[in-house]
């Protein structure tokens, strides 16, 4: 293994936007502690470096481009991470449609996973949402999108009409889900 600037730049690369992928999603980020997934992201990283290294840019050659790399690498991880959390919010509103229609709405304790108060059918729907993406293989759909997202060209994101479109349509069809998931308990 050779040690050069663009290994140590993937290396980090890899960290920071897994770090945010974290960071932002319910399911893996809030129930462990900071120790424990910085270490899962340092473990993950040096697995995908060999992966991911080869569609890396050249190392940054000034302090600006580094920044932007963050600034990049942040920004992916947190979108990966916020459609997770969009997925695992559908169970959330289908549990609290289930509250309102069977009456025990009020019946809310503390739930850490999603730092909110929630009450038992919401939290159990949460913990229903994480077994079935995991059955699903949600996880391994999740790493091959974050080895994927290396593969997009700096500013191949374009935030035009048919991008809102397609962010629309997933959100509706998103919350019709929620809406099919409750269905049965009314």
């Amino acid at each position: 293994m050779k040690l050069d600037a663009l290994y140590v730049v993937t290396f980090f690369s890899i960290f920071v936007r897994l770090g945010a992928v974290m960071m932002s999603n319910p399911m893996m980020g809030k129930a462990a502690p900071v120790q424990v997934r910085a270490f899962f992201c340092a473990v993950v990283a040096f697995a995908l470096v060999p992966i991911i290294q080869p569609s890396m840019p050249p190392a940054p050659e000034t302090m600006a481009d580094l920044i932007g790399l963050i600034v990049r690498d942040v920004l992916f991880g947190l979108l990966i991470g916020g459609c997770l959390q969009l997925v695992q919010s559908t169970f959330q509103v289908a549990g609290t449609m289930m509250d309102f229609q069977l009456g025990v709405s009020s019946s809310q304790a503390f739930n850490p996973t999603i730092e909110s108060y929630a009450s038992p059918i919401t939290q159990f729907n949460t913990m229903l949402a994480t077994v079935i993406l995991l059955l699903a293989d949600g996880h391994h759909m999740m790493f091959r999108a974050f080895v994927e997202s290396y593969q997009v060209p700096i500013g191949g994101i374009q935030l035009d009409s048919a991008f809102l479109t397609a962010l629309l349509t997933l959100l509706f069809r998103l919350m019709i889900l929620a809406a099919q998931i409750a269905a049965p308990v009314s």
